[in-house]
């Protein structure tokens, strides 16, 4: 508060001469305090004498010193404080500060602005009394320049690179499976490439609108009303993780024993002697602010979590055709006409044959690894093919040939564990010498099950068979040594591609939903009985020759039960249970049964079924990389998520913002102190302050725990609020 000059102090009034002119300097002496001092000025001016053109006072041992002098001798106020020498004075607006106007010799003291200050040579100013209710104050307007629109798209890079990054990431994976994507056509190496690059856009992208998103809130309706400097910190992206933690963490001591060379901050009387201000708010939006920064890391990793090199095909140009697996005809099977040495090969090797089956995953739910569980798809081949495709002088040269739509089986099996069998259920194949017993026989048992499904067994006697049949050992076929499976059989639609030098099945894929099978067991047995031998005496017939197919395969597998009996590890009689079901739907159906005209190897067939005409062409071989659907879908689920959310932040806080916001926080920030008012609540200077670097004066260099502390308590308005509260020297237009 400005004081009146003490009486000690000489004032002496300067005349103006006749013309109107004034005197020539005086030199005046003035005592102060007990000291004396020279001033030299014009007489006749009141207010203050011009500055350097520099804008800045200089001080010497010597300071003159301008007497403010009027009609009538009034004291002078002056403050007590001395400016300091160097500091010049700052406008209201930085920006546009300007050293302060020549006043001419010839202006009367009225005329000077009522709020002008003189400034003494010796630092001592004089403050302009307060202005009349109602008067003018002499605002200045300033104007501050607008954002164009181009520089505000530029500003919505973040939200902008994330949608498109999304979308662009989200046709890419969504389209891997695809062997005409773009995924697919950069192969393996060139595919994990572009996956990693997208899982770091992302992470920027994501980064990017996030930070924008909470730059708004910043900077809308949190400094609206004013802020607390320490939630700015907190919210500000230039904090970092780092920053973010310490806020979290702040006032969270480690025990001094456990900390090795632990030193105490210069400040450190400072910080104790502080209020201690709340940090509750700083500290949950520093916890909303980490979490975000965790949360879209993930969206970058989660279609990176499954991602496999795979072989497919690529076609060129479909063609119609006959193939696939027909349905199984036991009108066919009844006749017995079968080819011997084809029938007993299957029923040994169909499971281990490459280009008739191929394992599968089960359909059945029943069906569990534990149970020995083992699916087949029985899908033709490249024999059931009309014309062939098999590699010839004139054809392609292409490695692989792939059919779609095409009809085939798909059969199940699992273990049953031990099964009571009714003798009704069992049907026994074999031979005995006249008047002999036999140890050349076992039984097939066979009864529905669930749903088209077949409980299906194979049962040897561990002794002799007589020739009605019986069993000697102990309680009989009760007691025989027995291996139960239940058979579940399917029909589907799938893509085949089979290696056109071999006829090897490549891939089954495009599977169509499962139909089951109600073929009783009574058709099967049909064809069991032209497969085998039913028992019967030895004889000379054809079948009953020991030279003939079904005679020398009903004593193998004979042969094979008996020795797996003693060693139950034995997979044979497992797979000859299989392989007896997959027989008759292989050979009796209308694509290979001995009943049909085979056509030219270079025409299509003419008699086949409706649905074994299909589409097939000639493919290349692809590598490229299969990510797993679940990935894909919740990708697209969090990431858009993620930015619908980003999106309603900037939605409902666009029209809020206090003030605009560039690519450097720094220069924000530095802007901010200088159009903010700073309640200095912790420091104990009351008031505003425009220099927001006086808070972190004490604070050691450094030490981030000083600067949290330092924030604490102090409050922060930015555009016009903190000009309104500065002083109405100045409005925003």
């Amino acid at each position: 508060m400005a004081q009146p000059i003490p009486e000690s102090i000489q004032l002496r009034a300067v005349q103006s001469d006749t013309s109107g002119q004034p005197n020539l300097p005086h030199e005046h002496v003035q005592t102060q305090g007990g000291q004396t001092s020279t001033a030299v000025g014009p007489p006749d001016l009141e207010g203050p004498a011009p500055l350097p053109s520099s804008g800045r006072e200089t001080a010497g041992p010597t300071q003159p010193h301008i007497l403010a002098t009027s009609s009538s001798p009034t004291p002078v106020p002056t403050t007590t404080q001395p400016a300091p020498a160097t500091q010049p004075e700052i406008a209201n607006n930085a920006d546009n500060a300007t050293p302060p106007p020549q006043v001419p010799t010839g202006i009367p003291a009225s005329s000077l602005p009522p709020n002008q200050a003189s400034t003494h040579t010796n630092g001592t100013t004089t403050n302009p009394a307060a202005p009349p209710s109602g008067q003018s104050t002499g605002a200045t307007l300033v104007h501050l320049p607008r954002k164009t629109f181009w520089s505000y798209c530029w500003s919505m890079k973040g939200p902008v690179s994330l949608v498109v990054v999304y979308l662009v990431t989200s046709i890419i994976i969504t389209t891997s499976s695809d062997v005409n994507g773009p995924l697919a056509r950069l192969g393996v190496t060139g595919g994990f490439l572009v996956l990693n690059i997208l899982a770091l856009l992302n992470n920027y992208a994501l980064v990017a609108a996030g930070d924008k998103a909470w730059s708004s809130v910043q900077w809308g309706p949190l400094m609206r009303h004013g802020q607390n400097l320490t939630t700015f910190l907190a919210l500000s992206a230039s904090s970092g993780v780092g920053g973010w933690l310490r806020i979290i963490f702040h006032e969270f001591h480690v025990p001094k024993r456990f900390v090795v060379g632990s030193r105490r901050s210069r400040n450190a009387s400072t910080s104790r002697a502080a209020p201690k201000a709340s940090i509750l708010h700083p500290r949950l939006w520093g916890f909303g602010r980490v979490g975000f920064w965790l949360l879209v890391q993930f969206p970058g990793l989660i279609f990176m979590t499954k991602v496999n090199p795979v072989l497919d095909y690529r076609p060129t140009t479909w063609e119609r055709l006959s193939g696939g697996i027909g349905e199984y005809n036991v009108t066919q099977a009844a006749t017995k006409a079968a080819n011997g040495a084809l029938l007993s090969g299957l029923t040994l090797n169909i499971i281990r044959d490459g280009t008739i089956t191929k394992s599968m995953p089960a359909v059945s739910q029943e069906c569990s690894p534990s149970k020995n569980c083992t699916s087949y798809i029985l899908p033709g081949g490249m024999k059931n093919m009309s014309p062939w495709k098999f590699p010839s002088l004139n054809g392609s040269a292409l490695p692989v040939y792939i059919t779609r739509k095409t009809p085939v089986y798909q059969l199940d099996f699992w273990d049953a564990g031990l099964i009571p069998w009714a003798e009704k259920d069992c049907t026994l194949f074999g031979f005995y010498p006249e008047g002999e017993n036999s140890t050349f026989g076992f039984q097939i048992c066979m009864t529905p099950y669930n749903d088209g499904q077949i409980l299906a067994a194979l049962k040897f006697c561990n002794d002799v068979i007589t020739s009605d049949g019986s069993c000697t050992y102990q309680d009989g076929w009760r007691r025989a040594a027995t291996w139960s499976g239940f058979v579940g059989v399917y029909r589907r639609n799938a893509t085949v591609a089979s290696e056109r030098k071999t006829g090897v099945l490549l891939d089954i894929g495009d599977l169509s939903p499962a139909k089951p099978q109600h073929i009783p067991p009574a058709d099967f047995l049909t064809a069991f009985n032209g497969m085998l031998l039913p028992w019967r005496q030895q004889n000379n017939s054809f079948e009953c020759d020991a030279s003939g197919p079904q005679y020398q395969l009903t004593q193998h597998i004979s042969v094979l039960l008996d020795l797996s009996r003693f060693a139950s590890y034995q997979v044979e009689p497992r797979e000859i249970l299989r392989n007896i079901f997959l027989v008759p739907l292989y050979f009796y159906n209308p694509l290979t049964t001995p009943f049909i005209t085979i056509p030219a190897r270079t025409e299509i067939a003419t008699d086949s079924p409706n649905e074994n005409y299909i589409d097939g062409s000639y493919a290349h071989d692809v590598n490229r990389l299969d990510i797993s659907w679940w990935t894909v879908l919740t990708y697209m689920i969090v990431c858009g998520i993620i930015l619908i959310l980003i999106l309603l932040v900037l939605a409902l806080t666009v029209w809020n913002q206090v003030q605009e916001t560039s690519d450097y926080p720094v220069v924000d920030f530095l802007k901010l102190t200088r159009e903010t008012s700073i309640a200095s609540g912790n420091t104990g200077n009351a008031g505003t302050h425009d220099d927001i670097a006086s808070i972190f004066a004490n604070c050691a260099v450094g030490e981030s725990r000083d600067i949290v502390e330092a924030s604490r308590g102090v409050r922060i308005v930015a555009g016009a609020r903190a000009r309104a509260q500065n002083g109405p020297s100045s409005h925003v237009v």
